[in-house]
């Protein structure tokens, strides 16, 4: 949980229910996946947070999405691929095939479920949480799993009431925990948040449990659509999980 105040550091807000935000905040995050070597660099998503306190389960949700993408999503995304104008080909030696438009729909399946997948990590998810207490060893066995890995960072925050179920996206590192007045590491290359709270409340702690679940699952069902869609462009299909125990 941070807190969004005002910062020399841009930030870009998307409002899920304003028409073409999902398209501007996937291109937002597919230029910044474009400016890296996504085939060197792994692509790591930390995903913060308790599902233990309702205004603190945005990050849990959206790595459990990403995880677990409801079938729905994959038929959007096989149907995103079929509509698109995108010249279908495949290179075999120095030759270039051109897939038959009757293929394109088993070719989609091929090469989304190949069998060299180019894969991302989920850090954080419902059922092995990123939080407060583990949240430095995370990042040392991330650091230590990975050559020079690029961390897009995923947390709930508490901002201005205008601003209630809006996402946001920045460069650099989010502080996780300022918003309810704890020091733990910085965390990211990037960072997406999604403010579910005011801040303007004494009690801070209270807000965490008072927050409204229709908001976080809202604000964590863009999140996770918008990053699998940059992912998928950048040929990155296949999400993995290295928390295979449960750390609550």
């Amino acid at each position: 949980m941070i807190m969004m105040t005002s910062s020399k550091q841009q930030l870009q807000y998307f409002n899920p229910i304003t028409p073409l935000s999902m398209s501007n905040f996937t291109d937002s995050l597919t230029e910044r996946l474009q400016q890296i070597h996504t085939a060197s660099r792994p692509i790591i998503l930390v995903c913060i947070g308790s599902d233990r306190a309702t205004g603190d389960s945005l990050g849990p949700f959206v790595g459990h999405e990403l995880l677990h993408p409801f079938p729905t999503d994959r038929r959007q995304s096989f149907a995103d691929k079929r509509n698109s104008k995108t010249r279908f080909s495949c290179k075999k030696g120095q030759y270039t095939r051109t897939v038959p438009k009757s293929s394109r729909s088993l070719w989609n399946l091929l090469t989304t479920y190949s069998a060299f997948p180019k894969k991302y990590y989920v850090y954080g998810s419902l059922h092995s949480p990123v939080h407060a207490v583990n949240l430095k060893a995370t990042l040392q066995d991330i650091y230590r799993s990975f050559d020079d890995p690029y961390i897009i960072a995923i947390d709930a925050a508490l901002g201005a009431k205008e601003h209630i179920g809006t996402v946001t996206l920045g460069d650099g590192a989010l502080f996780p925990g300022i918003g309810v007045s704890k020091q733990l590491p910085a965390v990211g290359d990037i960072h997406i948040t999604g403010i579910v709270n005011t801040i303007n409340c004494q009690n801070r702690n209270l807000i965490l449990q008072t927050t409204h679940l229709s908001t976080v699952v809202s604000l964590a069902t863009f999140i996770s659509k918008g990053i699998r869609q940059a992912l998928l462009q950048q040929d990155l299909t296949c999400p993995c999980d290295p928390l295979v125990h449960d750390t609550k």
